[in-house]
C-alpha cells in the first residue's frame, strides 16, 4: 500500500515429507526433495491491498512486480447429494457471482478432495499416516464455462472436462446464479477398509475422504499466468506459433499475481 518501510522475506524452508516416517529411528527416515525454494515474511494480504514485490540478487538488474488483492465475489448457494443407479454419487451445487463492475476480472471454481491413509504395515507397534489431495472435474452448461479454445460439445452437452475458469465479461457489474455437478465413485464417499493378516500379523489399510469446493476471485496477473502454463503444458501443434507464458515483471520475467479463496466443505448426507 505505498509504505515507505518494505518487509524484508527470509529463507524459510518447509518441514521435509518422508518416503518413510520413523520416529522412533529417524536415520532410516528418507526425505521428499524438496518442491520449491521458499521465502516468507510475517505480511498476511488483505482484500484491497496493493502488493509491490522486489527482488535483488548480486550481479544482477533490480527487477518488481505488482498486483491488487482482489475481494472475493463467489458465494456456494446450495448443495446436495444423491446416489445414482451405476454405484456412483454425483453433488448438484448452485452458486452465484456478484461482480462489482469495476474493472476485469476473473474466477475459477475447483471441487477437490483431501485423502486421508492409516495404516500399520510396515510398522511396529505404530501406524503410518499420510494426507493428499487432488481436484476433480465437473459438468456444466452455463455459458460461463464456454471456453471458445475448446471443443464446443464441452459446452452444449456439459461433459466433463469444462474449462474450471471464466472472466468478468458476461456478467460486467451483475448478479448470476449458475448450476454445476460433479459425480463421484461411491468410495470417495463411502471410503475404504481393508484388513489382512501375514506371517501370524494382522494389517489393517484405511482411507477416508473429505470434498471441498474452492471459489476463488483471480486478478488479471493470476488468470493470464494459470492459463497461459496450461496452454503451455497441453497444447502441441508442429506447425503452429509456441506458447509464451504470461509475464508482468518489469525488467526480468515471472508473475506477480494474487487471489482470494473462499473454500466451502461440502456435506456427505447420503
Amino acid at each position: 500500500n505505498g509504505s515507505d518501510t518494505p518487509y524484508e522475506m527470509t529463507y524459510s524452508p518447509r518441514e521435509p515429507r518422508y518416503y518413510y516416517y520413523d520416529p522412533d529411528n529417524p536415520e532410516n527416515q528418507k526425505p521428499y526433495p524438496p518442491e520449491t525454494l521458499c521465502y516468507s515474511c510475517d505480511y498476511v494480504p488483505q482484500e484491497g491491498d496493493n502488493i509491490r514485490v522486489v527482488a535483488s540478487f548480486p550481479g544482477f538488474d533490480e527487477v518488481s512486480g505488482e498486483t491488487t488483492v482482489p475481494e472475493n465475489h463467489l458465494k456456494l448457494l446450495d448443495c446436495s447429494l444423491r446416489k445414482l443407479e451405476d454405484n456412483t454419487y454425483r453433488y448438484e451445487l448452485t452458486a452465484c457471482v456478484d461482480d462489482p463492475g469495476t474493472g476485469p476480472l476473473f474466477y475459477a471454481v475447483h471441487p477437490y478432495v483431501k485423502c486421508h491413509e492409516r495404516t500399520n504395515d510396515f510398522v511396529d507397534g505404530g501406524y503410518l499416516e499420510d494426507e493428499y489431495e487432488y481436484r476433480w472435474d465437473f459438468s456444466s452448461s452455463d455459458v460461463l464455462f464456454a471456453n471458445a479454445t475448446e471443443q464446443l460439445i464441452a459446452f452444449v452437452e456439459g461433459e466433463d472436462g469444462v474449462s474450471h475458469y471464466f472472466s468478468n465479461d458476461l456478467v460486467y457489474g451483475k448478479r448470476h446464479e449458475f448450476k454445476f455437478s460433479l459425480d463421484i465413485t461411491s468410495w470417495y464417499i463411502d471410503g475404504q477398509y481393508e484388513t489382512y493378516s501375514y506371517d501370524g500379523k494382522d494389517y489393517f489399510y484405511e482411507t477416508t475422504y473429505d470434498w471441498y469446493l474452492s471459489l476463488q476471485t483471480l486478478d488479471e496477473g493470476f488468470y493470464y499466468h494459470k492459463t497461459s502454463r496450461d496452454q503451455l503444458n497441453s497444447d502441441f501443434g508442429l506447425f503452429s506459433e509456441g506458447v509464451t507464458l504470461y509475464s508482468n515483471v518489469k525488467g526480468g520475467y515471472g508473475t506477480v499475481c494474487s487471489s482470494v479463496t473462499n473454500s466451502v466443505h461440502l456435506p456427505i448426507n447420503k
